[in-house]
């Protein structure tokens, strides 16, 4: 009786050290991923380049009705137009802010994208990418390529910034508990029509998620 209580309190022990070393591998992986994802809406919002200052070629057809293309030190981003509230945003769904940790990177640090080869190249950012790999009733769902972002920014302050003036930005972080969850919110645009926001796709403990937590 005594050894299964040792056993039983050792056990305990190992389990509570684990979650401990997750725990704390999570937040850092968080705190460096959050600076990633800073760096690629700054990117984004912070280096267009500026009207006249151009120096890629023209597409070789016009952009359809309802997308807008911004220009960038990562290249040229083709995103989409919707209206949520009277307000028309730019949506660029699932950029990538960081190397993927699939793979042999698995539970590895996150590494900052490459500068691209092409400044002139052009990437479409137009559908929701796949949350990362986590059980959903029973089913395994998503994948570990999921170090990407939703960017949604008033349309206007596009041609605004590109004389100087800038955005808040707001970057919300998916919770539920290291879990579940993914970046695909219908909230976001709605706040985007008043601060440029950024979801991320990854997970992460944030009491500020929900609006009763006591911890």
């Amino acid at each position: 009786m005594a050894s299964k209580l040792i056993r039983f309190k050792l056990n305990t022990l190992i389990v509570h050290f684990i979650r401990s070393v997750f725990l704390v591998s999570a937040v850092a992986c968080v705190v460096i991923i959050v600076g990633l994802v800073m760096a690629l809406v700054g990117i984004i919002l912070g280096t267009m380049i500026p009207p006249g200052e151009h120096s890629c070629p023209p597409l070789g057809k016009p952009l359809e009705e309802g997308y807008v293309m911004v220009e960038t030190k990562l290249g040229r981003l083709v995103g989409t137009l919707v209206t949520v509230h009277g307000v028309t945003l730019a949506g660029f769904l699932g950029v990538p802010f960081a190397q993927s940790t699939a793979g042999e990177r698995r539970f590895t640090a996150p590494l900052p994208l490459p500068a691209s080869e092409d400044a002139c190249a052009v990437h479409e950012y137009l559908q929701q990418r796949p949350p990362c790999a986590q059980l959903r009733n029973g089913t395994t769902v998503g994948t570990e390529d999921c170090l990407h972002v939703n960017v949604w920014t008033p349309a206007a302050a596009l041609e605004l910034h590109s004389g100087g003036v800038g955005r808040p930005v707001v970057v919300a972080v998916s919770g539920k508990l290291f879990e579940t969850g993914s970046n695909d919110d219908s909230d976001w645009p709605r706040l985007a029509a008043k601060v440029v926001s950024g979801h991320l796709g990854i997970h992460c403990r944030d009491c500020g998620c929900t609006a009763n937590c006591s911890r």
